[in-house]
């Protein structure tokens, strides 16, 4: 069932729910078919007749049955609910669809069928159905190229909160954390359990930029957020999680396996760099970037002793270089800088690390660098430098 599907299926069971009278079920039927076209009609077959049936012959079936309810209340001096009228006209057209009738409550089935798509701790997509939506996903972006992202979210330290507070604290910190994923994504979106406490969103028509925001927006509401239960202290359990981003649609990744691998990689590199952050495809890539004049501004050497300080922490794969003019800087060297981007009023600090640094013309240089953490949220400016960097490119 792709989104479009399960948007319709939800509108209808929400009218059942509203037991609205039979003309007022007919035209909000009608009403949801002209927002959402002839798919609706099938899904309102597999809703009150559990059949499967493509979208015109649906329609049919529909007029059909209503028509057959008109008749079958005058016969019988008595309203005729729609369910009953639909199950007798088809039972008496023929025997293609239903062969041994069984009478079910709707909510009795969606129950059973929720249970088929949904993990029974987090009330998220199951791993097979969160892998199905992907995939759909993937098939559609070939025709439609509109792209997007998917992020994979790891919670950090998640054993030890199972060992030291039990397992049932465990389930509480799930519950919370798929709560926060639910409230911070869109109807549009895909969200499902994909392993013990590994968990993936689809963002449809999402670039890599926005994908970025709202991950970085979850990750800080857990890190906010005390799970508070008997078995832990009064302040409650405070966890962290790690994300990796990965996009679609660049006609270089067609596959869910292709897909996942790099999301899995910028999170893993992520638990590498020191955890509870968001890291992306284009942190884990080892490709350099080439600042040109005007991108990196205020290169400021730090103290001397600095290059001998341990452990130095760096972020990420990306290596970069600009020619310096400032004066000479050897390979160890810290220093402090800021960067931008043409056109765009974006500052955004960096600390680098030289790697490498070569005589030009005894006047300039040619410096490598690797953007390194001096404090927690040095790792946010430097991927959004990234990921506005390569949007660029990929511009221009």
């Amino acid at each position: 069932m792709d989104h479009d599907s399960m948007d319709v299926h939800a509108e209808i069971l929400r009218i059942i729910d509203e037991q609205v009278s039979p003309d007022g079920f007919f035209n909000a039927i009608e009403s949801i078919a002209a927002e959402h076209g002839e798919q609706t009609y099938s899904e309102l077959m597999a809703i009150l007749a559990s059949i499967n049936v493509e979208p015109a012959e649906g329609h049919a079936m529909w007029i059909g049955a209503w028509e057959h309810r008109k008749a079958l209340s005058d016969t019988l001096g008595r309203p005729v609910n729609i369910s009953v009228a639909l199950l007798d006209y088809v039972l008496s057209s023929n025997d293609k669809y239903i062969h041994r009738a069984k009478v079910i409550d709707i909510w009795d089935y969606e129950r059973v069928a929720q249970s088929a798509i949904r993990d029974g701790l987090t009330g998220l997509f199951n791993p097979g159905y969160i892998r199905e939506q992907v995939s759909w996903e993937l098939e559609k972006d070939l025709r439609y190229k509109k792209g997007g992202t998917i992020f994979i979210f790891d919670l950090n330290k998640f054993k030890q909160c199972n060992d030291e507070y039990g397992h049932l604290a465990g389930d509480a910190v799930l519950r919370e954390f798929a709560t926060i994923l639910k409230d911070h994504t869109r109807r549009t979106d895909a969200v499902g359990r994909y392993g013990g406490d590994e968990f993936l969103v689809l963002m449809p028509a999402t670039p890599m930029e926005g994908a970025f925001v709202v991950a970085d927006r979850i990750r800080r509401n857990l890190e906010e957020t005390a799970v508070r239960v008997p078995s832990a202290p009064p302040e409650g359990i405070r966890i962290t999680t790690t994300g990796g981003i990965a996009q679609y649609g660049t006609g270089t990744r067609n596959t869910l396996e292709e897909l996942v691998d790099a999301a899995d990689k910028a999170l893993y590199l992520g638990k590498r760099d020191g955890a509870n952050r968001v890291y992306t495809e284009w942190t884990v890539s080892d490709k350099t970037i080439a600042l040109s004049e005007g991108m990196i501004e205020e290169v400021t050497v730090m103290a001397s002793d600095s290059k001998h300080q341990e452990p130095i922490e760096t972020i990420g794969n990306r290596t970069l270089t600009f020619v310096s003019r400032v004066g000479s800087l050897t390979e160890g060297d810290v220093f402090s800088c800021t960067l931008k981007l043409p056109d765009r009023i974006d500052i955004f600090p960096c600390y680098g690390q030289v790697t490498q640094s070569i005589d030009v013309d005894g006047v300039s240089e040619d410096v490598h660098f690797r953007p390194i953490q001096t404090d927690m949220g040095d790792w946010s400016s430097i991927n959004r430098f990234i990921i506005l960097f390569e949007r660029m490119n990929a511009v221009s």
